[in-house]
């Protein structure tokens, strides 16, 4: 009986209490801010080829290396225009390059996925440079591999591309063909 008893005045207790309380409860509106980071921009400087000296052979591949060489006043992807493999010998390739551009210091995830087609792969590979004023570092890059970089204090960053192209089944003498890649970046 002394514990029913207990129970019912701790009852009484709570509810007293909470309706105490309630009379001094407040309701404040507050607000949260935010702000936007700037859109990450990809500009193209020099569209890729792999040269018209491509023989289209089924087992065939075609290597272009694609660097970056820094200078004393300026960071360019480096004009690589021979092209390696067993199934080409161009001296007309060029190089991809790509100025990016987005919010200032901030670190950026590149992706350079490779593209299929029935006849033919191409698996992009190449050069990310910071383009920092003082001290600026150029980033190897392999297909299929993300990469984590930064753009300069200026936002700024310098993509080359080359690759390989593979080709699967044989292609047709003498006609122009064309690879759709994409280039992803991401904060």
């Amino acid at each position: 009986m002394i514990t029913n008893f207990t129970k019912k005045v701790g009852l009484a207790a709570a509810i007293s209490i909470v309706t105490s309380s309630a009379a001094t409860a407040a309701v404040f509106n507050a607000s949260a801010s935010f702000r936007t980071i700037a859109d990450i921009t990809i500009t193209e400087a020099s569209a890729l080829s792999f040269g018209t000296a491509i023989t289209g052979k089924a087992g065939s591949n075609c290597v272009l290396t694609s660097i970056i060489t820094a200078g004393a006043s300026t960071t360019t992807v480096t004009p690589v225009t021979t092209t390696t493999g067993t199934g080409c010998s161009s001296t007309d390739a060029v190089n991809g390059g790509y100025d990016l551009a987005g919010a200032n210091n901030s670190t950026v995830t590149i992706l350079m996925a490779t593209a299929t087609d029935t006849d033919f792969n191409f698996a992009p590979a190449g050069q990310y440079n910071d383009l920092a004023s003082s001290a600026d570092v150029s980033t190897t890059y392999f297909p299929d591999a993300p990469l984590n970089v930064s753009l300069s204090a200026t936002g700024k960053g310098l993509l080359s591309v080359g690759g390989t192209l593979n080709i699967v089944n044989e292609l047709v003498a003498s006609t122009s063909y064309a690879v759709a890649y994409d280039i992803s970046v991401v904060y």
